[in-house]
């Protein structure tokens, strides 16, 4: 019985000392919390403070990042090196304005920023043109200087100096920043510093009760402070540095004291706490927890009564169950025959685990075949997903495929033959790449994967030199070249099931040549290079008659079987691949249907259909050189127009850059950028990123789609890529503008 029953009696003793040790806690943290609660509120205060000191810190770094940026743009620094600007270059005013505003938009209105100009005499802001009298009373500094002494302050050299002024009694922080120029003349960048916002980030870290808060200059002059008006208004006069263990007399009542200095400004921020406060607050502590332990012991004992009850009562349900359905009642106390009954269900769950990864494995490597083998085309995205769900992992974007047909064997020692090349075969992971052996009759396909091509080649070539090394009577090995993309699998397929072809033909060949049987296929390689530059040259006429004579050549006189005509055809197909391979602007046009053409030789049923099908690949091919040519030809003297063209065409491809464009249209990207920046006045990133933005703002505004789906559409490969670029010439996130439509909608 008390075997039965030990777990209850085990349950209880737990509980007791659970309680006796939360009552023993309890008397421990009362008396320590009045000892540790003084050292955790001083520790506050500074974290606090140092916080408030990095905000302010982080404040003035965005000011000088936006004078940088200000300061640094070509149309700023050319205005403002001009002596004499001329009427043309007052042009440039409303783009820097726009510049301008487009800052005021990321501080959310909370500075004022004026670009004064010592070449002309005025102020530029967002909205504004000022002349020297008019931008000194906009600032309205007359408490503190005249208007020609501020005139020489801002022909001065500054590098992110902050000054205080005085403005309508209140002081107020300026930031003045120069135009990285040498000599004169030259502008200055100036940043009104709003009071509020130096209130708002010292208020945000002033959550210690009764604690007071300043902020200094270097002078010693009030500029923010929160907390306690009567103890701000004493800090400035009182001596800060002579405070002795960090506490200070303010008006004979003690106070614990906290200074820290700015690094831009050597301002000094200072919080002060009364140790009166202190002291009540810890007392405080002391008389309100005791009741608290004693309640929370009282309830914790009734709650472990009634736990007892709530947990044992469905464990011995559970274990009278598991006894009236077992073929054997299990000795030992609940937790044993629990134990049993939980060893009996893993056992279950082992068989079905093992029958899982049998069936994952198949339909792996059927899903796997499919790719391979069918030319279908499937949403890459989610087939990698469904690949990845049964155990696939892919080492990068590069594949490539290996086939190997032993033929019939050599008799009783075939098995034994096959054995020996298996073992040879690089199928364990070299160079990061994934190795998968499919299994289809007589044949094995070897897919490689492997994050570079290099990868790719160097397995295959230890696969050449396995199946070199077994010298395997009848043995075929043939490989495609690395192939780069998911969707070109099935290319590569094809390519190592040619090659696979034209070795069966070269074995073939062979074997009639000893028996003496003529009428092996042979296409010389010079028509085959003549018919390719034809076809490059965009001649259609000329590769017409030139594969005219191939099919003479070989069909019409040779007499070969229809295999013999497919294997010819691909060898022609595959040429036309390479050769496309060379012109990019030809081969995106005709990728899809060189695809198609390579299905349409598979199910070619006829010699006719097979001819039929290379006629209007050499016709196409050529035809789309020729345009590309003629394009090229009409388009060279205008390069500004053929890069406006490829730009309106591409900017929407996630890989279209300066250097894409510059690849496309045949030139240099350095004369290519200075072209376009001499031409329009900005650069043709710039460009790009404006046409994208707009491009995205119209999707989400029109058609209502998610932010990402319009980043993705308008060719950017990173959403937060996206979100910045877009806040930088909008001035707000699309998100935003995301939430604007719907409601509109």
């Amino acid at each position: 019985m008390f075997k039965r029953k030990s777990v209850l009696y085990t349950w209880c003793i737990s509980y007791g000392l659970l309680l006796l040790m939360m009552a023993l806690m309890g008397i421990i943290l009362g008396h320590q919390a009045r000892t540790q609660l003084t050292g955790e509120y001083k520790s506050i205060t500074q974290t606090l403070q140092r916080q408030t000191n990095t905000s302010i810190e982080s404040y003035f770094h965005r000011l000088e990042r936006t004078a940088y940026e200000i300061g640094n743009d070509y149309l700023v620094m050319d205005f403002v090196a001009t002596p004499d600007p001329s009427g043309s270059k007052y042009y440039n005013l409303n783009p820097i304005q726009q510049s301008l505003s487009v800052h005021d938009l990321q501080y959310s209105g909370t500075v004022r920023q004026y670009l004064y100009m010592n070449n002309i005499g005025r102020a530029l802001s967002s909205g504004a043109i000022y002349r020297t009298q008019e931008f000194y009373r906009e600032l309205a500094l007359s408490e503190t200087m005249t208007a020609e002494e501020f005139t020489t302050l801002l022909k001065a050299h500054h590098y992110n100096q902050l000054f205080v002024f005085e403005v309508d009694g209140q002081a107020q922080a300026m930031m003045l920043t120069s135009v990285p120029l040498v000599g004169t003349p030259r502008g200055t960048l100036v940043q009104v510093i709003p009071p509020e916002t130096l209130n708002e980030t010292m208020r945000a870290g002033n959550a210690v009760e009764d604690s007071t808060t300043v902020l200094l200059d270097a002078n010693g002059t009030l500029l923010s402070w929160t907390g306690n008006e009567s103890a701000a208004l004493l800090l400035p006069a009182a001596d800060l540095a002579s405070a002795e263990d960090s506490e200070i007399l303010l008006d004979g009542e003690p106070y614990w004291v906290e200074c820290q200095r700015l690094t831009k400004a050597a301002w000094q921020l200072v919080t002060v706490v009364p140790m009166r406060s202190i002291s009540e607050k810890s007392n405080w502590v002391v008389r309100q927890s005791l009741p608290i332990m004693i309640g929370m012991v009282l309830a914790s004992g009734a709650l472990c009564l009634l736990f007892l009850y709530i947990q044992y009562k469905p464990l011995h349900r559970l274990r009278r169950e598991i006894a009236g359905t077992a073929d054997a009642l299990p000795t030992g106390n609940e937790y044993d025959q629990l134990f049993a009954a939980f060893t009996d269900a893993r056992n279950g769950r082992d068989q079905i685990q093992a029958l899982w990864e049998v069936q994952q494995d198949k339909l792996w490597g059927e899903l796997l075949r499919s790719c391979v083998e069918d030319d279908s085309v499937y949403d890459e995205k989610h087939l990698r997903e469904v690949m990845e769900h049964l155990g696939a992992e892919f080492a990068g974007d590069w594949f490539g495929i290996a086939l190997l047909d032993a033929g019939e064997g050599t008799g009783e020692h075939a098995e034994q033959d096959e054995a020996s090349l298996m073992e040879r075969l690089p199928l364990a992971p070299e160079s990061g790449a994934h190795v998968k052996l499919l299994v289809r009759g007589q044949q094995r396909l070897v897919l490689v994967n492997a994050p570079a091509e290099e990868g790719v080649a160097h397995v295959l070539g230890q696969m050449q030199n396995a199946a070199e090394e077994c010298r395997i009577p009848g043995l075929l090995y043939a490989c495609s070249r690395p192939w780069r993309d998911f969707q070109n699998i099935h290319l590569a397929y094809l390519e190592a099931s040619e090659a696979l072809h034209q070795q069966a033909g070269r074995a073939a060949e062979a074997q009639a040549s000893a028996a003496a049987v003529t009428g092996a296929p042979f296409l010389p390689p010079e028509q085959e290079e003549l018919l390719m530059r034809y076809i490059l040259a965009g001649n259609g006429e000329k590769a017409q008659d030139m594969l005219k004579v191939i099919l003479h050549n070989n069909w019409d006189e040779q007499q070969l079987p229809l295999s013999m005509c497919r294997c010819l055809a691909y060898d022609l197909l595959c040429g036309v691949l390479r050769a496309l391979s060379t012109r990019p602007d030809v081969w995106n046009a005709q990728h899809d249907a060189l695809r198609a053409d390579l299905h349409q030789l598979r199910h070619g049923n006829t010699r006719e259909e097979i001819a039929e099908t290379l006629r209007g690949v050499a016709a196409r091919s050529a035809a789309a050189c020729a345009g590309a040519g003629q394009r090229a030809q009409s388009t060279r003297e205008q390069p500004l127009d053929r890069l406006m063209q490829c730009v309106n065409e591409h900017y929407r491809d996630t890989d279209f850059n300066v250097s894409r464009a510059a690849e496309y249209l045949g030139m240099n990207v350095s004369y290519l950028s200075n072209l376009f920046k001499q031409q329009t006045g900005i650069g043709l990133l710039s460009y790009i990123n404006g046409l994208r933005v707009r491009y995205a703002k119209q999707c989400i505004l029109e058609r209502h789609v998610s932010v990402a789906q319009a980043a993705h559409e308008a060719g950017f490969e990173n959403i937060n890529t996206f979100i910045r670029i877009f806040k930088k010439y909008e001035g707000v996130t699309p998100g935003s503008i995301q939430a604007g439509s719907d409601l509109l909608g």
